[in-house]
């Protein structure tokens, strides 16, 4: 018998491309940020650090990309399946182009949110240029954001922390390498939402100019007009994945645990069922996923009943893992 103490790290795949319904997966990361011929997805954008980062940290996630004249596929997706959304809008820029919201597009998404979802959504334009010169979807109401402008050529430099913000991050800093082109310049609504991330300009003035607001009520969101991936690490006291992690306590949402996957590979299939025989047997001497995943009925303990239950969920005979037996 082979006993262990629960933990809240989880072993989740994830899939790369267009891909949906990784097993496990309660997050999903929505790229839309374009190369200047639409032939593909911005090779900067943040969704790449985001997946080898939720990947790192046990999170299983679906991944869709969606081109700039596809306005039907995100009026279609069931956001409801999910804990958590990352939209990655992109920046309009010399090189890149950015995603801009039909109200067909946009009203899911808020929908999700007025029943309890939670959203992170980052785009250079989406809060200020799109909806005030183009005529896209105004997310800024269901985010708690005021929009202040559009802003100028790179002047994106240093981003800093705030204080009394939620989450909290005050002292907090890192230079900022990301598309710099035109990034709106955002406040919160006061009393409701909270400025969580500054622009101080390379000045021998600084001046502060927000470009991150979070709210937390009957749904929790995080706007930015800032790149993710655009954080530089190594260039302030920190990092891509600290502020990843920070976003993902404040949204509060845990990996899940992928039942029957002892193999780490994609899928529960008879391999499974091999390796963790041999692992029972003392012949292998650890499972190359956490324990978690092969404590079929959650009893906190790995053991030969664990081994049945997969062999009879295998064979068609149980429906769910775990499962009680």
């Amino acid at each position: 018998m082979r006993s262990f103490r629960l933990r809240f790290l989880f072993w989740a795949g994830c899939l790369a491309g267009l891909s949906l319904a990784v097993p496990g997966a309660n997050v999903l990361l929505l790229n839309l940020d374009r190369d200047q011929p639409d032939t593909g997805p911005d090779p900067h954008s943040s969704t790449t650090a985001l997946q080898a980062l939720l990947g790192d940290l046990g999170y299983g996630f679906d991944y869709l990309e969606v081109g700039l004249t596809d306005h039907s596929t995100l009026a279609t997706i069931d956001y409801g399946r999910y804990e958590l959304v990352f939209v990655c809008v992109g920046v309009n820029c010399l090189f890149q182009h950015a995603h801009r919201f039909t109200p067909a597009e946009g009203q899911p998404l808020v929908a999700y949110l007025q029943s309890g979802g939670n959203v992170y959504l980052e785009g250079g334009d989406v809060w200020v240029g799109d909806p005030q010169i183009h005529g896209a979807f105004n997310f800024c109401p269901a985010f708690q954001v005021t929009p202040i402008e559009d802003g100028a050529v790179s002047d994106l430099y240093r981003i800093k922390g705030v204080k009394y913000s939620t989450p909290s991050t005050n002292n907090k800093n890192f230079l900022y390498t990301g598309d710099n082109c035109f990034m709106d310049k955002i406040t919160n609504v006061t009393g409701y939402s909270s400025k969580i991330w500054e622009n101080w300009t390379n000045a021998d003035t600084p001046v502060i100019r927000n470009v991150a607001v979070a709210f937390a009520g009957t749904y929790k969101t995080v706007a930015s007009a800032f790149e993710f991936g655009g954080i530089g690490d190594g260039t302030g006291n920190i990092n891509q994945s600290e502020v990843l992690r920070l976003y993902l306590d404040f949204f509060g949402v845990e990996p899940e645990v992928d039942y029957g996957n002892v193999d780490g590979l994609p899928g529960v299939t008879v391999h499974d069922l091999q390796v963790l025989a041999a692992y029972l047997a003392e012949n292998l001497l650890a499972l190359g996923v956490p324990l978690e995943q092969a404590d079929l009925n959650a009893d906190g303990v790995v053991d030969i009943r664990d081994l049945n239950i997969l062999d009879q969920f295998l064979a068609g005979n149980i429906d769910v893992l775990p499962h009680a037996g």
